[in-house]
């Protein structure tokens, strides 16, 4: 891959887990702003997973300027990825007063539409989830709320967007339940005003 790809950023993705190669893929396709080629070449860790397949469903995404091709003849499963974002301001997220604004103003949401409106009766105030659950085993535990500081709506916003998801994932998956039950990710800043690619993101 260095001596075909000499300019891209490499790495190695863990196959195991999909969310795992998940976060690991929209973390290396982050970093390719960061790189003047704009191109990463990711091996898979696992002689059987489906490169090809993967670099189809990331091109059925339709994110706009993310190219992603399966590379043959490479010794383990591999993609290219290349964007075409350019020099993209790095948003390395909100200032804390913008983040402790968006937490709060979100928590305000889950306790007006999910508590007061019992839309879910398990979740009884903003801060705890999974409450009285305790007889089917589920512990009660804390609702997360990470903040992705990615800014507009386009390619590189959503990469972002996907990064903090997966990354989010993860980070409550490692947790017990009575540590981390729930994870709600504000992206206050993403596709501001604009309804439709905020719709998109979530397809």
């Amino acid at each position: 891959a260095q001596t075909t790809y000499p300019a891209a950023h490499l790495d190695v993705a863990d196959a195991g887990e999909g969310i795992v190669t998940s976060a690991i893929f929209w973390g290396v396709v982050d970093a390719t702003r960061h790189v003047p080629s704009h191109e990463a070449v990711l091996l898979f860790d696992r002689a059987a997973f489906p490169a090809d397949k993967w670099a189809d469903m990331i091109g059925s995404l339709g994110i706009d300027g993310l190219r992603c091709e399966a590379l043959p003849d490479a010794p383990l499963p591999a993609v290219r990825v290349a964007t075409a974002w350019g020099d993209v301001r790095d948003e390395l997220g909100l200032d804390d007063a913008a983040a402790d604004e968006s937490v709060s103003r979100l928590k305000e949401w889950v306790q007006d539409v999910i508590v007061d409106s019992k839309v879910c009766p398990f979740t009884r105030s903003a801060d705890v989830a999974a409450t009285g659950l305790e007889m089917a085993g589920v512990r009660p535990g804390p609702i997360l709320y990470p903040v992705c500081g990615a800014a507009g709506g386009g390619g590189a916003a959503l990469a972002r967007v996907l990064r903090a998801f997966w990354g989010s994932a993860i980070d409550l998956l490692q947790e017990p339940p009575e540590v981390a039950s729930t994870t709600l990710l504000g992206c206050p800043a993403f596709a501001e005003r604009d309804h439709d690619a905020f719709s998109d993101m979530c397809d």
